[in-house]
C-alpha cells in the first residue's frame, strides 16, 4: 500500500507504509508491521482502510462502484498477496454482506479544484487550406473558438481529458484563432 506524503513536508511521491527491510529508502518514518485492514464496498464505492496498533485508522475512498467488475461483472475476487521476497501472515478474515437498500446513503465524490490547462494540440503551420484545429483541457467547461475574421469555429461544452477536433478552412484572412 502506498501513501502520498506531500502534505506532510515530504518530497512528492509514493511511500511504502509497510516495513520491507532496513534497506527500504522509500518507507515512511515508522512503517507498519501489524495492522487491521478493511475492504468495503458500499453505495459510494470501495473503501480501503487500515488501523495501526495505536488505533489510528486511515481510509482511501474509491468512488467507482463498478471498478472491480471490469473483468467479471458477476464476481468480485478479494484476497491478500505478497510480491517478490515479502512475507505476510493473514489471520481473522471475515466477510459481511449488506444489501444496497440497507447500506448507508451514497457519498458524493468531493470536487477537486485544479489549475485549468487549455492546449491547442494541432500543428502551428499548415501546407493546405484544410486545417484540423485540435484542443484538449484538464477541466470540464465551455469553449468558443473564433477565427480572425469573426467566424465561430466551435461553441460547445467540453470534458476534461477529451480531445476535440474542429475542421476549418484557412484563407489569407483566416489564419489565426482566439
Amino acid at each position: 500500500m502506498f501513501l502520498q506524503l506531500a502534505d506532510k513536508n515530504q518530497r512528492p511521491g509514493p511511500y511504502r507504509i509497510f516495513l520491507l527491510a532496513n534497506l527500504d529508502s522509500n518507507a515512511v518514518e515508522n512503517p507498519l508491521t501489524t495492522f487491521k485492514m478493511s475492504i468495503q464496498k458500499n453505495n459510494t464505492g470501495y473503501f480501503v482502510s487500515y488501523t495501526n496498533e495505536a488505533g489510528e485508522t486511515v481510509t482511501k475512498k474509491y468512488y467507482d462502484t463498478k471498478a472491480l467488475e471490469q473483468l467479471d461483472e458477476d464476481n468480485v475476487y478479494v484476497g491478500f498477496f505478497a510480491s517478490r521476497t515479502a512475507k505476510i501472515s493473514v489471520t481473522d478474515i471475515n466477510l459481511t454482506t449488506v444489501s444496497p437498500e440497507n447500506d448507508v446513503a451514497k457519498e458524493e465524490q468531493p470536487v477537486t479544484t485544479v489549475a485549468p490547462s487549455y492546449k491547442v494540440t494541432s500543428a502551428s503551420v499548415s501546407n493546405s487550406e484544410s486545417y484540423k484545429l485540435s484542443y484538449v483541457a484538464n477541466a470540464d467547461g465551455h469553449v468558443v473558438v473564433t477565427a480572425a475574421d469573426g467566424m465561430v469555429i466551435a461553441d460547445e461544452d467540453v470534458t476534461a481529458g477529451q480531445k476535440y477536433v474542429w475542421e476549418t478552412t484557412l484563407t489569407l484572412s483566416v489564419k489565426s484563432f482566439k
